[in-house]
């Protein structure tokens, strides 16, 4: 299983001498921007070489001994959240997300257009599928370096305070690759420390295995991170207590541990550190990044300097910008098409509908005015929520605009934390409180009507008719962001609304672990049931 390793030791001398100088005022964004940059150079030439052999060059003990080399390898276990191609190919979590759903249709050119992504929209996806290849990888890059982190720091010499900062950092984010992984391919192999070669091929581990190592991390990071409101502005985007505490949530929710998760999502709300943006529009712009209803997001810069003969350079920006624009006079590929159904599932005068989606005459920033002629195609709706303007993406002067999207990865919102909560609230028992807490993201997104009082009325049902309610507050107001097919399958409903689409009971709740890694196990691991 050779292509579960990959890590940088980025050396000192490597290094611009002012880059680990940056003042307290330059932007985490910036400064973690600059970083993976380097990670990202040193790191191409080694790509075609991640399934044959590990890249670690060294873990002798004479490197990692100071508070800037354990920044260095923080910032490296950082760096695959950011990454859009890794073997050979791309990668979204919302291509698992939204394509294997009624949503949308993957769109691009056609259906010839890119067939293995096609294949996401009728569950004909096969085990040699690149894109899942490519999923796979970035999250065991991720694991490895986080590995690597949390291996090495109790031996350096440091603010004992910093470690475990950093520490907690390095678990979190070692628990949200896994995350990542076991809900899409179930159990996965549990890896834990910096393997030696003799451990290379390894079995899969039980699923709950995993899961309570997702648990065991965010249990033991929370103490020691951050709140949101102890984060110096150039901290945005590092790991905080609400970000480990609402993963926590989300995994809670997953395993139905409706007790233990309605306890945490009360625990975070009363923490007072997050809130509703006022504008739900808002939340998507470059301006609204890192809001007030930001819990976790993954930092995008349109500086990283990307273009194709350096694919892994773009990592930095997010290719979801072009990937998702309009084709034709507006620049894009035109993936990520939303239909007709999806649209439907907003009530009558939702102001969430616009924010989330484009449609015929709208107009599209500085791009123009949005027209079938213009695109070339007869699609009446584009997404929305990974826009930029042409001045904020094409307009730039580094690289290639195509591989530097400024947009950054809403991962983690406070109104999903709210409805979470609210679904624990509900099979607590707790209706009364479950009905508030959606009440409060329709408030929201009711304020941003032209005449607040005629729409999005309070939610007054009870029983099933009040849980489906928070599923399809969950649908809407987070809508295109690539939670539709996990909430589906979690909650039991992917065998009825995906059976149009030739979802198999017992198969499609999982994807089919990568052949190429079952190859590189020798064997050891096992398909999942039905591939």
């Amino acid at each position: 299983m050779l292509v579960l390793i990959g890590v940088i030791i980025l050396r000192q001398e490597y290094l611009p001498q002012d880059l680990m100088s940056l003042s307290k005022y330059d932007s985490m964004k910036t400064k973690f921007a600059l970083l993976t940059i380097m990670f990202s150079m040193l790191f191409y030439s080694c790509e075609d070489d991640l399934e044959k052999l590990p890249l670690l060059q060294t873990m002798d003990g004479n490197y990692y001994t100071s508070e800037v080399q354990a920044f260095e390898a923080l910032v490296a276990s950082y760096d695959p959240l950011q990454y859009n191609f890794s073997a050979g190919v791309y990668h979204f979590r919302w291509f698992l997300g939204n394509f294997t759903t009624n949503d949308v249709i993957p769109g691009g050119s056609g259906p010839n257009d890119q067939p293995q992504l096609q294949a996401f929209n009728s569950f004909s996806y096969v085990s040699s599928n690149i894109h899942l290849n490519s999923d796979w990888t970035a999250q065991y890059q991720g694991i490895y370096r986080t590995n690597a982190l949390i291996g090495m720091l109790p031996g350096i010499d440091m603010n004992d305070s910093t470690k475990a900062q950093m520490m907690a950092e390095g678990k979190f984010l070692r628990a949200f690759y896994y995350f990542n992984l076991v809900t899409a391919y179930g159990g996965v192999p549990f890896v834990d420390h910096v393997l030696s070669p003799n451990e290379f091929q390894m079995e899969r581990a039980e699923e709950d295995e995993i899961w309570d190592f997702i648990e065991l991390n965010l249990d033991e990071a929370i103490d020691d991170l951050r709140l949101r409101s102890e984060l110096r502005f150039d901290d945005y985007g590092r790991v905080t207590k609400g970000a480990a505490r609402a993963l926590l949530l989300k995994t809670l929710v997953y395993r139905e541990k409706w007790f233990e998760a309605l306890t945490l999502g009360k625990i975070i709300i009363a923490t007072n550190q997050y809130s509703l943006a006022a504008n739900y529009e808002d939340i998507f712009t470059i301006m609204g990044e890192n809001g007030p209803g930001s819990i976790f997001e993954i930092q995008r810069s349109s500086q990283g300097g990307g273009y194709w003969g350096n694919v892994n350079g773009a990592n930095d920006g997010n290719l979801a910008v072009v990937y998702q624009l309009p084709r034709g006079a507006y620049g894009g590929w035109g993936f990520n098409i939303p239909q007709q159904s999806f649209v439907d599932e907003f009530e009558s005068g939702d102001p969430r509908l616009n924010a989330t989606v484009f449609q015929i005459g709208d107009e599209l920033c500085d791009r123009g005015i949005l027209s079938k002629s213009s695109t070339g195609f007869e699609h009446d709706f584009y997404s929305k929520k990974y826009f930029a303007c042409r001045s904020e993406h094409e307009l730039i002067n580094i690289g290639d605009p195509v591989m530097n999207g400024e947009v950054n990865d809403r991962v983690i919102r406070y109104a999903d934390v709210l409805l979470l909560t609210a679904e624990a609230a509900y099979y607590q028992g707790d209706e009364t409180l479950a009905k508030n807490l959606i009440n409060q993201v329709r408030a929201r997104a009711r304020k941003s009507a032209s005449d607040p009082n005629t729409i999005l009325p309070d939610i007054t049902s009870n029983g099933q008719a009040l849980l489906l309610d928070i599923y399809h507050e969950r649908d809407v107001e987070l809508g295109l962001e690539g939670e539709k097919f996990f909430d589906l399958v979690r909650t039991g409903r992917a065998a009825t609304e995906l059976a149009n689409l030739g979802f198999e009971e017992g198969k499609h709740e999982q994807f089919p672990i990568p052949q190429r890694q079952i190859d590189l196990s020798g064997g050891n691991m096992t398909q999942n049931e039905g591939y």
